[in-house]
């Protein structure tokens, strides 16, 4: 039986895949775009075929029998999966804490969800400092917090698959206007654009690997342009893109759902059998009448 997913359930399956089991030979020549890494390639890539042909994709890449026992977050959760493409549920944002892998193949598990429960207000107000702490205390150096946005809606404002196509082609030029803008930035772009997501992180960056004398300051805010305005937007377009045009509803085979440890989304279940009772209702008053 077909069910739906939500997208924030999409990206937690692609999280179960090693993703270099994806071959991504040409694959940025395809996309037009040559300042995505390996990992940022091969992510797409799985997008593209979990959208294209879920079940293909699930039966290959995906240890089945390995159910989800949502012990890889610190907060209780499950996978859920709807037979109602409009339950509301299907418009709920995911966020939790993921277990780094280092700490579930330790004895220190627990001590990681507790100390994470009981600085929950502390990850809120002062998240720096929630980091912090959790660097001193595990030695955990990774972003740990999980948000997968408007799992089950468009967020790129419902956008045809025509406007999509369109998007992504002006975001193309305009990268390549602002990199012609200077040789500075085509410097910059050139030598670490793939590595734009680590802007934020002034020591990996080498700049004797750079021509010109160019400050760290200035290399890490030229990535941060071409990460947020253009990387970043265009990820997001690409993979709404692969979705409408494949698999605009996100719809899977259930068995295939459940052997991963998906369960019935209660919501839909509950009208379900609302529904069944309507219909026993109203075939009682069918046959009084």
């Amino acid at each position: 039986m077909k069910v739906f997913i939500t997208r924030a359930n999409a990206e937690r399956i692609i999280t179960k895949v090693d993703l270099n089991q994806i071959d991504i030979y040409s694959y940025a020549n395809e996309l037009k775009f040559k300042w995505f890494n390996k990992g940022e390639l091969r992510k797409l890539k799985a997008f593209e075929e979990l959208y294209s042909n879920p079940e293909l994709f699930l039966r290959t890449y995906v240890k089945l029998e390995q159910k989800n026992d949502g012990k890889e977050y610190v907060f209780s959760s499950s996978s859920a999966y709807h037979t109602n493409e409009q339950c509301n549920r299907m418009l709920s944002d995911f966020k939790n804490i993921k277990i780094p892998s280092q700490i579930i193949n330790s004895s220190r598990k627990q001590e990681f969800i507790d100390f994470c429960n009981e600085n929950q207000k502390l990850r809120t107000i002062f998240p720096d400092q929630f980091r912090n702490r959790l660097r001193w205390r595990f030695g955990i150096t990774e972003n740990v917090e999980v948000h997968y946005e408007n799992s089950g809606a468009d967020i790129i404002n419902n956008m045809s698959i025509h406007e999509v196509c369109a998007r992504i082609d002006y975001l193309l030029e305009e990268t390549n206007s602002w990199i012609s803008e200077s040789e500075m930035i085509r410097e910059v772009v050139d030598t670490f654009g793939l590595q734009s997501f680590n802007f934020n992180k002034p020591e990996a960056f080498n700049l004797k690997k750079l021509k010109m004398n160019i400050s760290i300051l200035k290399v890490c805010e030229i990535l941060e342009h071409l990460e947020v305005h253009f990387k970043q937007q265009l990820i997001a377009l690409f993979k709404h893109y692969f979705q409408i045009k494949s698999n605009k509803s996100l719809s899977v085979e259930s068995p295939l759902l459940i052997q991963l440890g998906f369960r019935y989304c209660t919501s839909c279940q509950r009208q379900e059998e609302l529904n069944h009772l309507n219909w026993m209702f109203k075939n009682l008053n069918d046959s009084a009448a």
